[in-house]
């Protein structure tokens, strides 16, 4: 039957109805073929509405969010872009079909999966009518509904619904909406925390687990029981910490160290056994493959599995009992692993710390009265993390410009401030246990043969490294002078050179561009990044999906767990799997993105006219992307860009009336012109360039 079906739309496009006429099968096995042929990207519905074949002539891809609301796709190492206006109603992070108008242009022709099946909007007036609008407005397209439906739901100005999507594409960019069951309530944009659940469910996220999840979560046991502790190493009497953000509650990771009389380190990781209660054929483990991660969205977690689990029992809380799996890491003193062993243990947390309080100590030297008694892990725990700096510095690990940034509140939700997340001595400990414990046992699947979930990083693009390098020659001809900035370490050389400087961030970014995206695979290919051959992540079960099920293949090689058939087929194919942990990884960074450049947007339309200083970080035909001082992301003026010539290739923009050449790095003045909140966007006019006389401190400030 589906080489009928493809037969027939290989004639010519089909609807629904006439393959219904046509074929001798009933409605919902029809339905389920189509589904499936659309699925395996051999057909799509196009803007007639009927079935067409994925022809050779077509690209089918992510589409992904470029700069100045344009989309793009990549294939084949080539980025085909798709102006906001070609994208027919798909949104960022769907996956499309795409029609090539030439070498570097495409356009949207039809929808293959969507990046969610449901979108937020909110009610406004538009020239005297009540129309909706997306929260989220990351492509050009509308939403339109009959008019009777707005009083139907009793729809007033500032009302929030979610609204049912379909995979058709239009191209005038519009979505109808013709059945009203499709269309939900939600509350109202004042809401607490109604932004937050916007841009999950946007990002295709479900808010809440199914009846039979809960009910399951509700039947595991709240305490370890003495029949699981006799099974286990006895660890309890370790002095093991744990170190998490003042308001984390899902704590899966401690650890403790100590010197050894050898001079050795001695590193014990626990990470919590989630795999112990969560098991494939289980609601839950249903609800965690379609939810892949946690979300952090500013002080909201949607969390991978239920708070009653990820904040109970399978958390390390302080002064319990709780199952891990525990490395035992024997480290010399030049950072080389000398011994390693995993095994099944029960451990009771003796001090859950935060990062603040550890940091204050590591930068004053004060500790608090509770935490004496951990002194000597606290200082060994620092004292091994800065050799294992060291040792990946030497490695050739790439330590990039951080883009983690942080939104205040206040009692009413009103973001009040907007800036740049800071890291401390502590968050780099916790980072680099992290970093060893999965190397290790990356290493062990890997020499064993084990199907295993890796994390991988590759080989810089030569042509994007070669371009950036000459830009950043240009941008400072004396970078290349030292010997030091040939050979592997080029790029990390080039990092540390600008490190600390104003021009760090472009520089960062740049660099960064020319990295693939890190990545899950079940093929072992080395980390660049991170300068090892060797890497998955292992230290999270309870918020990555990826963490819990390589804890369940190293309970299937250990003999802790005896899967069915069924789940060994799962356990053992895992390929198209981690395509759908790197979708929803993708997703979940989107979630946080979204809600750092609505926040941003909301409050710095407060400050519409006000001058801020920042700097160029980008450049293309469209105008200047700028990074503030406070770390928020503005663009140029779309309405003065005539005021400017711009080159996209040698990243430059001369303003017309002066002549004055702006490149990456170049500092200015902006201010604030306009602010897009639905798109997330905020305008500046260049007003000042900050010219800066080559090896002086002073500065000249130039007006336009």
């Amino acid at each position: 039957m589906i080489e009928t079906i493809l037969n027939e739309l290989a004639k010519s496009s089909k609807g629904f109805n006439f393959l219904l006429e046509k074929l001798d099968i009933s409605e919902d096995e029809l339905i389920k073929i189509i589904n499936n042929l659309v699925h395996d990207k051999k057909i799509f519905l196009n803007f007639n509405n009927k079935y067409e074949i994925v022809s050779d002539e077509f690209i089918v891809a992510e589409l992904r969010k470029g700069l100045n609301a344009r989309g793009y796709i990549t294939y084949n190492n080539i980025t085909v872009n798709i102006e906001s206006y070609d994208t027919h109603n798909a949104l960022f992070g769907d996956v499309v079909v795409v029609n090539p108008l030439s070498s570097n242009k495409g356009m949207v022709i039809g929808i293959i999966k969507r990046r969610t099946n449901k979108i937020v909007c909110q009610v406004c007036v538009k020239e005297d009518k009540l129309v909706l609008s997306p929260v989220i407005k990351d492509t050009e397209f509308s939403i339109s509904i009959p008019k009777k439906f707005f009083s139907t739901l009793n729809l007033i100005v500032g009302d929030r619904v979610c609204i049912d999507l379909d995979n058709k594409v239009s191209d005038d960019n519009t979505i109808y909406i013709n059945d009203i069951a499709k269309i939900n309530k939600m509350g109202h944009y004042t809401d607490r925390y109604s932004d937050e659940v916007a841009i999950a469910i946007n990002r295709g996220f479900n808010i809440d687990f199914s009846e039979e999840a809960m009910y399951e979560a509700s039947m595991i046991p709240k305490e370890v029981t003495e029949e699981e502790r006799k099974l286990r190493l006895d660890l309890r009497d370790l002095p093991i910490i744990s170190i998490d953000p003042v308001n984390a509650k899902d704590l899966d990771d401690g650890f403790t160290i100590k010197k050894l009389k050898n001079g050795n380190f001695l590193l014990v990781s626990c990470i919590m056994d989630v795999s112990h209660y969560i098991k494939p054929g289980m609601h839950l483990f249903q609800e965690v493959l379609e939810r892949s991660t946690s979300v952090y969205i500013g002080e909201v977690v949607i969390p991978m599995l239920p708070s009653v689990l990820s904040n109970g029992i399978l958390s390390l809380n302080e002064g319990v009992d709780r199952l891990v799996k525990a490395y035992s890491i024997e480290v010399s003193p030049n950072g080389e692993v000398i011994n390693y062993q995993m095994d099944y243990a029960v451990i009771n947390s003796k001090k859950r710390m935060n990062y603040n309080d550890v940091n204050t100590y590591y930068d004053t030297g004060c500790i608090s009265y509770d935490y004496l008694p951990f002194k000597d892990v606290l200082d060994t725990a620092l004292e091994f993390s800065k050799i294992m700096d060291l040792k990946r510095f030497d490695n050739g690990a790439l330590v990039f410009d951080s883009s983690d940034m942080v939104t205040e509140k206040d009692s009413n939700g009103i973001t009040t401030s907007v800036y740049k997340k800071s890291k401390g001595m502590s968050e780099g400990i916790i980072e680099n246990i992290a970093l060893l414990t999965g190397e290790c046992q990356a290493k062990k699947a890997f020499c064993e043969s084990w199907a295993f979930i890796y994390r991988v990083d590759d080989m810089p693009n030569d042509i994007k490294l070669d371009k950036t390098l000459s830009i950043i020659k240009d941008i400072d001809s004396d970078a290349f002078k030292n010997k030091e900035f040939y050979g592997v370490k080029i790029m990390q050389s080039i990092l540390n050179k600008y490190r600390g400087t104003e021009e760090f961030p472009a520089i960062s970014n740049m660099l960064l561009r020319c990295l693939s995206i890190a990545k899950y695979s079940t093929q072992n290919t080395g980390h660049y990044a991170l300068a090892t051959s060797f890497y998955a992540q292992v230290t999270s079960p309870i918020r990555r999906l990826p963490d819990l099920i390589n804890q369940l293949l190293i309970d299937m090689y250990y003999g802790w767990y005896i899967p069915t058939e069924e789940d060994l087929k799962m356990l053992c194919n895992l390929e198209d799997y981690t395509c759908e942990f790197n979708y929803k990884e993708r997703q979940a960074d989107a979630c946080e993105k979204d809600h750092i450049d609505l926040c941003s947007a909301k409050m710095m339309a407060n400050y519409i006219g006000m001058e801020f200083q920042g700097i160029i970080i980008d450049i293309d035909k469209k105008g200047a992307l700028i990074r503030l001082d406070n770390g928020i992301i503005v663009y140029t003026n779309p309405v003065t860009l005539g005021n400017y010539n711009t080159n996209s290739i040698k990243k430059t923009m001369i303003i017309n009336d002066t002549g004055y050449k702006m490149k990456l790095t170049t500092s200015v003045l902006a201010r604030i012109s306009s602010v897009d909140i639905s798109n997330m966007k905020i305008y500046v006019d260049i007003t000042k360039v900050i010219v800066k006389e080559k090896e002086q401190v002073s500065k000249k400030v130039r007006k336009i």
